[in-house]
């Protein structure tokens, strides 16, 4: 029916972006010389156009789009997006970050393309491997599924997904900051180069989800 939510129907949409419209919110930044980032309609999931992220050309290189809004503090919260793996990648992480008036809390999953690891990022700012997923390796016109699900009020990980596979982080919460905030969250993707030459990363169908089942 031209919808985007394909994956996971699970949560209720607070925002949903297939970059096909102008005037979007979100924000692209990084570091490296020759970073930065575009639409193309040339590789698009849906919509007609992808937001493709642009690392420099050193190695380690990254290249991020993040999104600020309101931070829904009753159920769990669902950050989704659909990559296209490109050779060259190092890393990609999805990120929310919840800002409370005292205290940040700081939800992180990365999916290694060098080892095919999962991994969350844990209280002690450390990251912890929960999963295998076997390296996905550039693919022709192919995009990737992934999906963070937390529960803020436990202030713990509540599930994820990456593509036909389910971790449970079962015990482990997010990285907690102290200091003077404005209550917001903030949704992030964020893709890191592992060599010399950079890369361009096509990402498409990004959405934000409240109310997510979480047990």
């Amino acid at each position: 029916m031209g919808s985007i939510v394909t994956y996971d129907r699970r949560g209720e949409i607070l925002w949903m972006n297939d970059f096909s419209q102008g005037g979007q919110p979100y924000v692209c930044s990084g570091i490296g010389v020759g970073e930065g980032h575009y639409l193309s309609c040339g590789l698009a999931l849906s919509g007609g156009i992808s937001l493709v992220l642009m690392t420099g050309g050193a190695a380690a290189d990254y290249e991020q789009v993040y999104c600020y809004s309101y931070c829904p503090f009753e159920g769990g919260i669902g950050e989704e997006i659909w990559f296209h793996p490109e050779g060259n990648l190092s890393y990609l992480t999805v990120r929310l970050l919840l800002y409370y008036l005292t205290a940040r809390h700081d939800y992180r999953l990365k999916y290694d393309d060098m080892t095919g690891k999962l991994s969350i990022w844990d209280a002690m700012g450390a990251w912890v491997e929960i999963g295998d997923s076997g390296v996905v390796g550039a693919m022709l016109g192919g995009y990737v599924p992934i999906k963070l699900v937390i529960d803020p009020t436990a202030h713990r990980y509540a599930r994820v997904m990456f593509m036909d596979r389910v971790y449970t982080p079962v015990g482990y919460g997010p990285q907690i900051v102290g200091g003077v905030y404005t209550p917001q969250l903030m949704s992030e993707v964020r893709v890191v180069a592992e060599l010399v030459g950079g890369l361009e990363v096509a990402v498409d169908n990004w959405i934000l989800t409240q109310n997510e089942p979480v047990t």
